[in-house]
């Protein structure tokens, strides 16, 4: 890939900065900076000079020809492009540096103390990062593909420039053949937990079942271990533990319902709380409150929607949902009249009381099915379907399978 002459390139660095109001640099194969259009820069105060800066960026690996993206230590963002130009040896277009997020005062103290920064660079660094433009990841990838297709006429795939820009900024360590770990796991009856466990908990989340997940949690011991999450500290191996289960939690309960951003927001909170854990005992109570919370979170937000009558139908159904319940059952909890109550209870919910609880029943017919090894007639006759037949009749209908076609496709 080249270029027919030097003065395009310098063309297209200027109209790069113009576009993104993002510094560009062309280095040549020299690392010397022979283009550069960077309006009011401002220096990583870490670094003498320009080029002493740039020259420790990552450039593209010598047998490629595509752009890739870099993550620099002190959280700078840079796109990589290979030139050649006529009668160069080549060289490299850097654009940059940005970062994909506003920096806050907690995150920047936080990574001059991981840096080890010594304090009286404190404030200029503060300063520096205040300066940096804000270029999500995915504008970095379109901005490369824009550099490069300029340059080539060529084409590309922002999946290729993330998976390339992958082998830049992260050391790969390849990992020891899982073959002989899970023999090693055999002999020792030592397996991880079953796959059961996991989504009964999620499920508990979901429906907002403080009571059930405290009680699935607790039989974690008896579904397997939770595996070794890190090699040199059990501390750490119990905090990556439960960063994946705030994962899974939080997941489950945007999914019963809460907030998306409220979900996540707790998520990070929750994250950084268990980084300040010091000992395993106290990750492993962590999880189980922060399970706990979420679960209640959820069955608030379920609460909330409704009308306090309402409110409590839906939780004599959620208790009592292994029992016959009948309509005149719930306008005594409500202290309604029965007509008054089904009336507001469609106003409100959307569909009639048997309906609900109809779909309530199946949805718990299809967790048991899913979850358990309990035949179709145990599980007919627990949620008081008497008459097989007229089960699975309601089973697809809401489902629009069988139950034994349910079971039998089940992942």
């Amino acid at each position: 890939m080249t270029l027919p002459i030097r003065d395009e390139l310098k063309y297209i660095c200027k109209l790069m900065w113009q576009s993104f109001k993002i510094p560009v640099f062309y280095l040549n194969d020299q690392k010397e900076i022979t283009i550069e259009f960077c309006g009011n820069f401002v220096l990583n105060p870490l670094f003498l000079s320009k080029s002493s800066w740039l020259t420790q960026i990552g450039g593209p690996l010598p047998d490629e020809r595509s752009p890739a993206l870099y993550r620099t230590d002190y959280a700078e963002t840079f796109i990589s492009v290979p030139v050649h130009t006529e009668g160069d040896a080549g060289g490299i277009i850097l654009i940059g540096p940005s970062t994909d997020s506003e920096l806050t005062e907690a995150m920047i103290v936080s990574m001059t103390r991981d840096l080890h920064i010594p304090p009286n660079l404190h404030a200029e660094l503060k300063a520096y990062y205040r300066s940096l433009p804000i270029l999500t990841i995915t504008d970095n990838l379109y901005a490369a593909m824009h550099l490069h297709y300029m340059l080539f006429q060529e084409k590309l795939d922002p999946a290729h420039i993330y998976r390339r820009s992958q082998s830049l900024t992260s050391q790969f360590t390849g990992i020891e053949d899982p073959i002989l770990t899970i023999s090693e796991r055999r002999q020792n009856t030592a397996m991880h937990h079953d796959a059961i466990f996991e989504k009964k908990s999620m499920q508990a989340i979901k429906e907002g079942n403080k009571d059930e997940v405290i009680r699935n949690w607790r039989q974690l011991p008896h579904y397997g271990e939770v595996g070794l999450l890190s090699k040199t500290s059990e501390l750490r191996s119990r905090k990556n533990l439960a960063i994946t289960v705030i994962t899974l939690a939080t997941r489950a309960a945007v999914e019963g319902g809460l907030q998306y951003e409220t979900a996540l927001t707790i998520s990070d909170l929750y994250i950084q709380n268990v980084e300040e854990l010091k000992d395993s005992k106290s990750v492993d109570h962590f999880i189980e409150d922060m399970l706990s919370d979420y679960a209640e979170r959820v069955h608030q937000t379920k609460r909330n929607q409704y009308s306090k009558p309402i409110n409590v139908c839906l939780d004599y159904i959620f208790k009592h949902l292994y029992d016959p319940i009948t309509l005149n059952d719930l306008a005594r909890k409500a202290a309604l009249h029965p007509n008054y109550l089904s009336a507001l209870f469609k106003k409100e919910v959307g569909c009639s009381l048997r309906h609900y609880i109809q779909q309530t029943k199946i949805d718990e017919a299809r967790s048991l099915l899913l979850l358990t090894d309990r035949s179709i007639s145990e599980i007919s006759t627990l949620l008081n379907y008497h008459d097989q037949s007229y089960f699975s009749k309601i089973f697809k209908k809401f489902t629009g399978v069988t139950p034994n076609e349910y079971k039998n496709n089940r992942l």
